[in-house]
């Protein structure tokens, strides 16, 4: 339960600096294209959580699978 804990701590700031971001986004060209920067590596950062995440659910045999078809085309 600690890693759910640590994931949580860490997605709290992520999503703040994420939706801060957003209501900067369109002021500028130049500061439109920092902040997407900005937005890409919180996503980023944001997919590392998920993953530690997972992880830690696989270790303890508790991670859910969600299995359907999917046309690939």
């Amino acid at each position: 339960m600690i890693v759910a804990t640590s994931t949580h701590e860490l997605r709290t700031p992520l999503h703040c600096i994420k939706n801060t971001l957003k209501m900067l986004r369109g002021k500028d060209n130049e500061e439109t294209k920092l902040i997407d920067i900005a937005m890409a590596a919180c996503e980023m950062q944001e997919f590392n959580i998920n993953d530690i995440l997972d992880y830690a659910k696989f270790k303890k045999q508790n991670l859910m699978l969600n299995m359907e078809k999917i046309n690939v085309e």
